[in-house]
């Protein structure tokens, strides 16, 4: 299992974002969270298994339809 730290910048606050990425999440079986930042960004953390993250970031990347994602940062942490 892993888990990832993922911050991401751009038109990320009151377009839904969160509830989105928490769908999406659920669909994958990802646990996890999400929050909004002070900046205006959202961070998440999320768990689960390498191919279900992959899909998972691809899809933070794109966002939900009204969002506007400039920046996605990113750290992997392994679980045995």
């Amino acid at each position: 299992m892993k888990q990832v730290d993922i911050k991401i910048s751009g038109k990320v606050q009151g377009v839904f974002f969160r509830a989105e990425t928490r769908a999406k999440a659920h669909e994958l079986g990802i646990k996890g969270w999400v929050k909004n930042t002070e900046d205006g960004g959202v961070e998440i953390m999320a768990q689960g298994e390498e191919a279900q993250l992959a899909e998972f970031l691809a899809w933070c990347g794109r966002g939900p339809e009204y969002s506007r994602v400039d920046k996605v940062e990113g750290s992997v942490k392994y679980f045995v």
